[in-house]
């Protein structure tokens, strides 16, 4: 069915999504521990608020990202449970007869 080949193309899209902003968060996440040990060292408070924010920012697209692949999923299997019901009813309907059809 094409609704389910299109939203296997999507869920796989939003798991790529997901990989690259986990990827992100990680590269955040480096970046701020940095700035926490330049800090130690003398770096302006400023750099820290800054990577914290950067971090929260790409916290909320992961957690995102992950309520649109879980979304993919819920409708996937939407259209799943859809088609196994139509067929099952095209089934049960071959067996009614013709006056219940």
């Amino acid at each position: 069915d094409g609704r389910m080949k299109l939203r296997q193309m999507q869920i796989t899209k939003l798991r790529d999504q997901l990989g690259r902003l986990q990827t992100e968060q990680t590269n955040i996440q480096d970046y701020l521990g940095r700035i926490e040990a330049a800090l130690r060292n003398g770096a302006h408070d400023n750099q820290i608020r800054k990577a914290r924010v950067a971090l929260d920012m790409a916290e909320v697209q992961k957690r995102n990202a992950l309520e649109n692949l879980q979304k993919g999923y819920d409708d996937l299997a939407a259209l799943a449970g859809e088609q196994a019901a139509n067929a099952v009813a095209g089934e049960w309907g071959r067996d009614l007869p013709v006056s219940l059809q």
